[in-house]
């Protein structure tokens, strides 16, 4: 296991973990992904997107940093969860609502979550170990497949309106 991600698995546990999201979370909207919109490491440079989801019990919208993969317009994320053997909250919430929002910098995009069939995530699981380095080693961890998910940004701009939000001025 390499070092990184084992200083992120032990950083990754109880309130530091969300402690260190919401100061994330806050620091990227204040700075318009200026700051926390990028990690720089070992693994690779890799941009950051924040998504916004409905929570599937509360109702309440949840947001959590992702790095993400441009793919032609899509924006691929992979529900690694640090590795661990239960799939991230956020996936379980795409999966029973789709409809979610982006910010990518300035920009909030409404998106739909399309979840790929592992036939279509093999081809891409290259360019995903090439994007970030720590995947192989959070694969190696879990028999669990990380479900990789493709966020399709609504051509119209708006998804009937589902998380119910007034949308932030973009300057």
């Amino acid at each position: 296991m390499s070092t990184e991600l084992e200083r992120l698995l032990r950083l990754d546990n109880g309130p530091f973990r969300r402690l260190a999201m919401r100061g994330h979370i806050r620091t990227y909207r204040l700075t318009h992904g200026g700051k926390g919109g990028r990690i720089i490491s070992d693994a690779g440079d890799r941009p950051v997107l924040l998504l916004t989801t409905i929570g599937r019990h509360s109702g309440k919208r949840r947001t959590v940093p992702l790095v993400y993969l441009d793919d032609h317009g899509t924006y691929l994320v992979v529900g690694a969860n640090a590795g661990r053997d239960q799939d991230p909250a956020w996936v379980h919430n795409l999966r029973a609502e789709p409809s979610a929002e982006v910010q990518i910098g300035r920009a909030h995009r409404d998106v739909r979550a399309e979840f790929l069939t592992a036939d279509e995530a093999a081809p891409v699981w290259l360019s995903l170990d090439r994007h970030n380095g720590l995947y192989p080693g959070m694969r190696a961890q879990t028999d669990r497949a990380f479900p990789v998910i493709r966020l399709v940004p609504n051509p119209t701009g708006t998804v009937d309106n589902t998380l119910g939000r007034p949308r932030p001025a973009t300057h």
